[in-house]
């Protein structure tokens, strides 16, 4: 509410950068050429109409993107499925934030936590997130908290600046979250802690092997035991989620879903002052969800195709799509899709028709078949949703950059093209219809907005419930932790470099923000370099079983042995296509 961090405070320049695309371009004879406005909008229409007659419209897919406006992302959506006829429809947040927010108000938790809340709360937990680093606002108000004397449990296998300040640092093993969470459960349930309606699950784990969790999660009993009593002793408690949750497949959810479970049985869920927050993320990661841009959240989008399936392909099946040919068309916004690698870029080359909008050039730009120069969030109006759900209405303080045109004005123009009855003028006529449209935005329209200064909060879901049988016995699902060995012996942790925005192309473009820039570098523990032959500043090879990179070594012992870790930046000017989630990987010197 009023506040801005190191990123937001400079992020006006990238925005004034030279580097910015000022002209559309269409690909004519094998080179793109600048073209009008009307001949790009054309050329992007009649390509998709021709996929549609040839192939089908389930061979168009849409990717959006966390960095650009509500109205943006909802028009996208619209434009896929109520225009084109497909479900192919996600965003890059699938890759991180999305499998979070999906699983949490699946289990009828619900996200509903707010900063306010993180400075009011007795105890706090941060799970799988250096907020200094990936939310500094969120983190602000944990200071504020510890100030008030909350106790800050913080669940990391490493010691993070935060961490450093816990009351428990819980120093889990990558991927055995869940055998902390009920282990907890566990404790508590033995103590009488819990009350009937959670008969079931305390059933259910009423012969959990605390002994076994211990040895899984390397999370000591004792300290399970500590802290869940403390948990259900504190009279507000906040848990706060990054992607350090987020496993592989089903994991994510099963590991939220205990979570909740037991936000639940210590009082701490559908109870005022107390919730969970997803941490970190863009700054519209909330919102581009709430529009529909996550595939699961398309069920309640108007406008489904009729006769199809609600759920089409999310943003890892779009690339697999991509590297075996099943797709022929492809139109990205604002979306940071590694295009500089093979064997994407030479699939995203084979397209029939790639759209990508954008505000500066980059890989996937200079492959596309039109490309259309967007304005930057500075030079329009529009809102965005937070990571405690406010949602905020901007204006813009710079002009337009000449013959730059807004996103949600470009698919506009787009979708009347494909004769659709897209007839907004302004960018309040699309907030308005949000309003009447998404179920948590109901009467947020753009009179308000402009009228909040400190923006509104989503509706809540009033009284919460626990959903889908979360409270049900759970004597399945335990899904192994991650096992490192063999072919490859060390898992590797992801992390964010505060100063960097994905892949930096627009932090890159920002003088502060390039200078405390840390290069790309994989760190590991001196135990583990030396069995590896690796020293210091040393190139290494990382290893997975898809791909590799390689940079510079760092040894620390802040890395548990057995353990690297590496923030997700550009190496050697490119972003590389790797998984954000904890994976085996070996090291080898170059």
């Amino acid at each position: 509410m009023g506040s801005l961090c190191m990123r937001g405070w400079h992020a006006v320049e990238y925005a004034l950068h030279r580097d910015r695309l000022t002209t559309p371009r269409v690909r004519k004879n094998g080179r793109q050429v600048p073209c009008s406005w009307d001949e790009g909008i054309e050329r992007a229409a009649g390509g998709l109409r021709d996929v549609i007659e040839k192939h089908g419209p389930e061979k168009i897919a849409f990717i959006g993107s966390t960095r650009c406006s509500n109205e943006d992302n909802y028009l996208m959506t619209k434009l896929a499925r109520a225009v084109i006829g497909t479900s192919n429809v996600d965003a890059g947040g699938r890759l991180d934030f999305f499998p979070i927010l999906d699983a949490v108000e699946e289990a009828g938790g619900g996200a509903e936590a707010t900063l306010e809340r993180i400075e009011a709360a007795d105890m706090l937990f941060v799970i799988g997130s250096d907020l200094s680093g990936s939310s500094p606002m969120a983190a602000s108000r944990v200071f504020r908290a510890l100030e008030r004397h909350a106790e800050l449990v913080v669940v990391d296998p490493r010691p993070t600046a935060l961490a450093n300040l816990a009351h428990h640092h819980l120093r889990v093993y990558p991927g055995t979250d869940r055998y902390w969470m009920r282990g907890m459960m566990a404790c508590l349930i033995r103590a009488g802690r819990t009350d009937p309606r959670f008969g079931p699950l305390a059933k259910s784990l009423s012969h959990f092997s605390l002994p076994h969790a211990q040895e899984v999660c390397q999370v000591p009993l004792t300290t399970m035991e500590t802290v869940a009593e403390r948990l259900a002793r504190a009279r507000k408690a906040v848990f706060m989620l990054g992607t350090g949750i987020h496993k592989h497949g089903e994991a994510t959810r099963h590991t939220v879903h205990d979570l909740v479970r037991l936000s639940w049985i210590t009082g701490h869920m559908g109870t005022q002052g107390s919730g969970i927050m997803v941490v970190g993320g863009d700054n519209n990661t909330q919102g581009a969800w709430d529009m529909g841009m996550s595939r699961h959240r398309n069920e309640s989008f108007p406008g489904p195709p009729e006769g199809k399936p609600d759920q089409g392909m999310d943003y890892a099946q779009v690339i697999d799509a991509l590297l075996s040919g099943e797709l022929r068309a492809l139109y990205v916004m604002g979306d940071d899709l590694p295009a500089s690698q093979n064997p994407l870029r030479e699939a995203l080359s084979t397209l029939d028709l790639l759209v990508v909008q954008d505000i500066f050039r980059n890989d996937l730009t200079d492959l596309a078949t039109v490309v259309f120069p967007a304005s930057s969030s500075f030079e329009r109006a529009g809102s965005f949703t937070n990571l405690e759900r406010r949602v905020q209405w901007f204006g813009p303080i710079l002009d337009p950059l000449e013959n730059t045109r807004p996103d949600w004005d470009i698919l506009g123009s787009l979708a009347r093209s494909l004769n659709s009855d897209f007839l907004f003028q302004d960018v309040s006529e699309v907030t308005d219809e949000i309003a009447s449209q998404v179920p948590r935005y109901r009467d947020i329209d753009s009179a308000r907005l402009k009228k909040a200064f400190n923006g509104i909060l989503c509706a809540a879901a009033g009284e919460r419930e626990p959903q889908n049988g979360i409270l049900a016995s759970q004597e399945n699902e335990m899904v192994p932790a991650p096992s490192p060995g063999g072919e490859f012996p060390l898992l590797l942790l992801s992390g964010r470099d505060p100063s960097t925005w994905g892949t930096g192309n627009r932090s890159s473009r920002i003088t502060l923000l390039a200078r405390e820039a840390t290069p790309a570098t994989l760190h590991l523990h001196p135990d583990d370099a030396k069995s590896l032959g690796v020293k210091q500043g040393s190139k290494v090879r990382t290893v997975w079983s898809s791909g590799m990179i390689e940079t510079p070594a760092a040894l620390s012992e802040d890395v548990p042995r057995g353990l690297a870790y590496m923030p997700t930046q550009r190496v050697d000017g490119a972003f590389p296509l790797r998984p954000k989630r904890t994976l085996p990987v070996r090291i080898e010197t170059c």
